[in-house]
């Protein structure tokens, strides 16, 4: 409701004489400034309900305990809303006021939406649209429509999201289209699509900024700062979140708070500021748990674990991790997903029950007509009569229809999840396989005394391996292997290369690097050939070391490698770098082929040296999105070299994680660092 109707209804209060019509007007002024100053709406909501009472107006006492759980939901003050919800309803119950038995169902939605409980929000919102539309109240349904979008969004379903947003669009007043404007530009921010959402933003900031509703405005600048975040524009960022959380406070929007304040942690955490960053999840935290909001509480944990983690803080930094899986799990239960697909349905038979209501109130219509009509007016009205039922009868066929076929659409739904269940068994069955035959580190350490292996699949499964293999006291091969691609199809050719390096050790005896891998070519060519796969191209690239300490405490390495190279630090000041070139050709089809060359290094106490894969070269992240590159790579193991190898494998790990926020793996990573 704009400012310039809340003065008029204060003009008329302040004239009015019957209390019915005093009541109502307070009850309509308690609705104008809940967004503006939820204090002033409980006052109005106060002597509305003490009006009512004297003059026994059940209708504007039903109303007055809404608007008063109203502003214990804006306030933040759910359990005391939620109660005010159910005695409302009971009353607009007793008085048959559908209308307000839909705005009871559809707060208390709203109100078990922001905490997290989605089957009872949903349940709420089912009773709302239906009470709405026997009403024929339209922008009652857009509400709803808005609502049901909502847990969509949190659900992280954002096309089914989008559709319900459009869909209040349609019915929406001024007030409902800046909340259906806001919505469908927050749905755009998640799905990175910023020219919609600035547009759709610009809207509701638009009708926000008539109405002056703070609740619209703030968000605004809240979606807007994660916007021009996300282009990296970090003071503007600063600058509209400042501004939100200041209307937010203004406002006592305690989920808003929360909201915002997470952002701004993630912020300072981007500028490397993490005693801000922690000021403000600590902040997120702490409301989020005193008025029991579950997705901002998620995030808070989540903020929280990675600035431990960033100050090295790990024991804290695991115990906010826990508690963000902890949380996340409670959000994303199958239950609630079911319940999204009853939801539908309940829609679906809603809908035909309103179009078959509305025909038998035609019918009954007819009847009455022709009752006080002449002849000629009851013969057409038979026919049209003739014509409705016909028309009743082939709409009922089609509803009947419609529902055979939202219960196929279940049943295969159903179908699918369960193979898809099926489908996870099997990966992470593999994924234990495949972890049993990598080598133990046990024998890795009692050959090599410094060493540290960096191993991180992007899926379940990988296609990046490590190998290992004891040729005696003090000496081994060691390998890391690069496989064409990555989850399961690179899952199948990591066993491929597994075996073969083991039979080229232990069946054909061979211990010179260039041999195995001369010997491994030949096997993977067999393997594939021999199932008449003789057009596959995947193979695979592996630097591959054999390493043997020597009686007066150097080393003696020998080095053979398909297209990944070995990177040398010599112990000096500053250290000395050496790569020593990979043959550049893989393991597997290739028509070129040649045997691979095998180098022969002296190695010295203090020297280091790097075999890897390409994934952490590969990775996309930082300010620009750009690759992280072998140039920067190499720089990092220069600046880490002093290091005990376990405390490098820590740099590495931490200076990925920073790299790669906000944006996913690409690639199986795997580095292998030894010292002598």
């Amino acid at each position: 409701m704009a400012q310039e109707d809340a003065a008029v209804l204060q003009k008329q209060l302040d004239t009015v004489k019957n209390p019915v019509v005093k009541a109502d007007i307070l009850n309509d002024l308690s609705l104008s400034e809940i967004n503006n100053d939820p204090e002033v709406a409980r006052d109005y909501a106060q002597q509305a309900l003490e009006i009512s009472e004297k003059a026994k107006y059940n209708t504007g006492r039903g109303f007055a305990i809404y608007n008063l759980g109203n502003v214990n939901y804006y306030l933040d003050e759910y359990e005391e809303g939620l109660a005010r919800m159910d005695s409302s309803e009971k009353i607009f119950s007793s008085e048959n006021n559908i209308r307000g038995m839909g705005y009871s169902c559809n707060t208390r939605g709203e109100i078990f939406t922001i905490m997290g409980r989605y089957k009872e929000a949903l349940t709420a919102l089912s009773d709302a649209l239906k009470y709405f539309g026997e009403a024929e109240d339209k922008t009652g349904m857009a509400r709803v429509n808005n609502n049901i979008g909502l847990i969509h969004y949190y659900q992280k379903n954002y096309e089914e999201a989008l559709r319900y947003f459009r869909q209040a669009l349609k019915t929406a007043d001024e007030t409902r289209t800046g909340d259906a404007s806001l919505y469908i530009g927050r749905v755009y921010v998640e799905m990175n699509n910023f020219t919609e959402a600035r547009k759709y933003l610009s809207k509701a900031m638009e009708i926000g900024m008539k109405n002056q509703d703070q609740y619209i405005m703030s968000d605004y600048y809240y979606l807007m700062g994660r916007v021009d975040a996300f282009y990296g524009q970090t003071d503007l960022a600063l600058s509209e979140f400042l501004k939100s959380l200041d209307m937010k406070k203004t406002i006592e929007d305690g989920q808003g708070i929360a909201l915002v304040c997470v952002q701004l942690g993630n912020l300072f955490f981007l500028k490397k500021e993490p005693v801000m960053a922690m000021k403000y999840f600590s902040m997120a935290r702490k409301i989020a748990v005193d008025i029991g909001i579950k997705e901002e509480l998620k995030d808070a944990y989540r903020g929280l674990s990675n600035t431990f983690s960033y100050l090295g803080k790990y024991d804290s930094a695991y115990f906010y991790l826990d508690k963000y899986n902890e949380t996340y799990q409670e959000l994303i239960s199958e239950e609630a997903s079911k319940k999204l697909a009853e939801l539908e349905a309940t829609l679906a038979a809603q809908k035909r029950e309103a179009e078959i209501e509305t025909e038998r109130k035609i019918e009954a219509f007819t009847r009455r007509v022709m009752l006080g009509a002449g002849i000629a007016i009851i013969l057409v009205l038979i026919v049209f009569a003739w014509f409705m039922y016909n028309r009743y009868k082939m709409k009922k066929k089609a509803n009947e229809e419609l529902a055979m076929y939202n219960a196929e659409i279940t049943r295969q739904k159903e179908v699918i999840e369960e193979k898809n269940r099926d489908i996870m068994d099997s990966i992470r069955y593999a994924k234990r396989i495949q972890e049993a035959i990598l080598p133990a580190n046990e024998i890795i350490a009692a050959n090599i005394k410094d060493f540290f292996i960096l191993y991180r699949p992007k899926d379940i499964v990988s296609g990046d391996f490590y190998w290992a293999h004891e040729i005696g006291r003090g000496k081994l091969l060691i390998a890391a292997v690069d496989c064409t691609g990555h989850g399961v199809p690179g899952a199948f050719v990591s066993i491929v290369g597994f075996n073969g390096l083991n039979q080229a050790v232990k069946e054909f005896h061979f211990e010179q690097p260039a041999q195995i891998l001369d010997q491994l070519n030949l096997l993977v060519d067999e393997t594939f050939l021999s199932h008449g796969t003789s057009n596959i191209k995947d193979g695979m690239d592996i630097n591959l070391c054999r390493f043997e300490y020597l009686p007066d405490g150097s080393a003696r390495l020998e080095f053979a490698a398909a297209n990944n190279p070995l990177w040398l630090f010599k112990k000096n000041d500053p250290p000395v770098f050496e790569e020593i070139k990979a043959d550049m050709q893989p393991i597997g089809a290739y028509q070129e082929r040649k045997p691979f060359t095998n180098h022969v290094i002296n190695l010295y106490p203090g020297d280091c040296i790097y075999i890897f894969s390409d994934g952490y070269a590969d990775q996309f992240g930082g300010d620009k999105g750009k690759k992280f590159k072998y140039g920067k790579f190499r720089e990092l193991l220069l600046s880490v070299n002093g290091m005990p190898m376990a405390k490098q494998k820590e740099v590495l790990q931490e200076t990925m994680e920073n790299w790669m926020k906000g944006y996913e793996q690409v690639d199986d990573m795997c580095v292998i660092g030894i010292k002598v």
